[in-house]
């Protein structure tokens, strides 16, 4: 019994170890901010559903994006009137 509850810890322990092994190898995830100056709004919304299909096709996903609700803390205004944060879940997807 302690031999069988022995091999199923290190058991265990190993396979932890190999998923932590795992994950290390594809590196950790990558997150891209884009900033842009969209003039024709109307425009930007009929490309949008095509984007975001390409974007997904590689494997990314949307975290956040906004359009005309960016707002001033401190320092410069921004150039841009879109912001959007994706995230990869490694930099070779």
């Amino acid at each position: 019994m302690l031999k069988s509850a022995s091999l199923l810890t290190a058991g265990a322990i190993i396979g932890i170890g190999a998923l932590q092994g795992l994950r290390a190898a594809t590196g950790p995830q990558v997150y891209a901010v884009f900033e842009a100056n969209a003039a024709d709004e109307a425009a930007y919304t009929k490309a949008l559903p095509d984007v975001q299909k390409v974007i997904k096709e590689h494997g990314g996903a949307l975290i956040a994006g906004s359009f005309n609700k960016t707002k001033l803390i401190s320092g410069k205004p921004a150039v841009g009137n879109r912001f959007v944060i994706l995230r990869w879940e490694s930099e070779e997807s």
